[in-house]
């Protein structure tokens, strides 16, 4: 479905051309956040969207190589439409996407969030968004990291759009500024101070995100153990019913969790290896969990075995030794012991991952603070300066007018020279006098003196 145009298009267009930014080369400043968004959210694709009249069109990509795609199918054209993050859980039973080709074709979208980035003005230029191809969504901490990310983003762009001011306002103001290369010394000195404390809270915020980031793969991987785990004791239990269904009906339809459990088993263990490789403890509660998961496969196998070539006698009798159960509920037991010690993780990380996040915000309010204190203190400068030099000048101005007040009255000849033996005064006694002007005498002076230095 077509997203409807916002109210204010014609001046959002308008605003977002004013950046000079659409079909330019990436840059670093904004594929770094790209990545920052990909790897908080844990997606594979990661993108930086810019809303044109008739295409979105990417800034930066991660895990994408298209360069843009029309605006009709642009996810990021209805995200742009809302005040806050916008998230699709699962675009194929979202009627607005179902149909989309971004949906039903490459790049095969299945979940997308998208922070719109709006200007200073209030007009949403673009997104920050994420896109897995699986069905998903996101915690309320990277909910929060993506609105953080999306600031950091208009920040960029705000800083693109001033800085391409002052280098209009440097190329228009060359000239007038050549005359006040010391005040400028001094207020890049200012600036240095500034960018220099400004660097210290970018290096802190770079490693409370990178903290946060971490954290947040923690999480992820502590509840994807979680997830694997009651994967296994699911299937396992399927595998047990479809093995009992088969020896009471001897129909081998019963036999296909079963049969899926073996075809996959050894590939959940070593994926549950894996994630446990850092945690010794769980690889010993896991080592006896192993074991006990082959026993009762075993035992399945002979009950399903005595059930095809022996009859159902024979395989109850198994059965009846309650072997298989003893061995189910050492299963389900060592199962719930790692997981309850993941939880009891999986909360302290969350926690953590909390903390971390209140950081970097505290920590990017006081940047932001701090800037506009040292911005104000750069301005106070500024304006004293340019009162000062005013002041000066006004002061400057009447004495020169006075002196040649002064000067131009006084019945006696008076010339002025400065330390090069330049005439810079010449009084209307003396052009009464000589009969030339100050510019006449001016340019026969420049003219005989260096004849008068040659002999």
């Amino acid at each position: 479905m077509k997203a409807p145009l916002p109210d204010n298009e014609t001046q959002r267009i308008e605003s977002l051309l004013q950046y000079k930014i659409l079909d330019t080369r990436s840059e670093a400043a904004f594929d770094d956040l790209t990545r920052l968004a990909s790897y908080i959210c844990g997606t594979p694709i990661a993108l930086i969207s810019l809303i044109d009249s008739d295409r979105q069109w990417f800034k930066s990509k991660v895990g994408l190589d298209a360069l843009q795609t029309p605006r009709n199918v642009a996810f990021c054209a209805h995200a742009i439409m809302q005040p806050e993050v916008f998230i699709v859980p699962d675009a194929t039973v979202d009627e607005r996407f179902a149909t989309n080709p971004l949906v039903t074709s490459d790049p095969n979208v299945r979940f997308y969030a998208g922070i719109p980035l709006t200007n200073p003005e209030g007009y949403a230029l673009g997104t920050l968004c994420v896109i897995d191809h699986v069905p998903r969504n996101l915690s309320p901490e990277q909910v929060e990291a993506l609105r953080i990310l999306g600031r950091q983003v208009i920040k960029q762009l705000e800083m693109r759009r001033t800085l391409a001011s002052l280098v209009l306002a440097s190329d228009t103001d060359k000239q007038a500024q050549k005359g006040r290369k010391q005040f400028f010394k001094r207020i890049a000195g200012g600036f240095g101070l500034a960018s220099a404390i400004l660097v210290l809270i970018g290096v802190i915020s770079y490693q409370n995100t990178h903290i946060l980031i971490n954290t947040s793969n923690q999480v992820q991987k502590t509840q994807e153990k979680i997830n694997k785990l009651e994967e296994l004791l699911s299937e396992m239990k399927d595998a047990e019913t479809g093995e009992r269904g088969y020896i009471l009906t001897g129909q081998e339809s019963y036999l296909e969790p079963y049969q899926a459990v073996v075809a996959n088993i050894d590939q959940k263990i070593a994926k549950l290896k894996d994630l446990i490789a850092d945690k010794p403890s769980q690889q010993k509660q896991f080592a006896t969990l192993e074991p006990l998961i082959a026993a009762k496969l075993a035992i399945l196998k002979q009950t399903i075995y005595l059930r095809q070539n022996q009859g159902f006698e024979a395989a109850l009798q198994v059965i009846q030794t309650n072997q298989g159960k003893n061995l189910m509920d050492d299963i389900r037991k060592m199962i719930y012991e790692i997981e309850n010690e993941d939880r009891r993780l999986l909360q302290q990380q969350s926690q953590a991952a909390k903390a971390s996040a209140h950081n970097t915000i505290l920590t990017l309010a006081f940047a932001i603070c701090l800037s506009f204190l040292i911005l104000a203190i750069v301005y106070y400068f500024i304006s004293r300066e340019v009162s000062e030099r005013k002041s000066t000048e006004e002061t400057l101005n009447t004495e020169r007018n006075f002196i040649s007040a002064v000067l131009d009255t006084a019945s006696v000849l008076v010339i002025v020279l400065d330390t090069q033996g330049q005439i810079v005064r010449f009084n209307q006694a003396c052009e009464q006098t000589t009969g030339y002007s100050f510019d006449e005498v001016r340019e026969l002076h420049r003219i005989i003196d260096p004849m008068i230095r040659e002999r």
